[in-house]
C-alpha cells in the first residue's frame, strides 16, 4: 500500500471528507498546522478522522521543526 504524508493548515470539513476517502486507498498521515482559526466558529471544523492518522503542530516553531523531522 502506498504511503502519503500530507501537510495542510486546518481541518476544514471538505478536507477531512477528502482525507477519509483517500485513506481508504493509501496509508495516509496528515499534519495540520493548527486545529482552529480565530475567524471561524469552532463548530465549523471537522475532527471525525476515520481512515487516516494525524498530528497537530505546536505554535512554537522550534517544536514544529522537531515534530516534522520525526516524520
Amino acid at each position: 500500500m502506498e504511503k502519503i504524508l500530507w501537510l495542510t493548515n486546518l481541518p476544514a470539513p471538505y478536507r477531512i471528507e477528502f482525507f477519509n476517502q483517500l485513506g481508504k486507498y493509501v496509508e495516509l498521515f496528515v499534519i495540520f498546522e493548527g486545529n482552529r482559526s480565530e475567524d471561524r466558529d469552532a463548530n465549523w471544523f471537522n475532527y471525525d478522522f476515520k481512515n487516516f492518522e494525524s498530528l497537530f503542530l505546536e505554535n512554537d516553531y522550534k517544536k514544529i521543526l522537531y515534530q516534522l523531522e520525526k516524520y
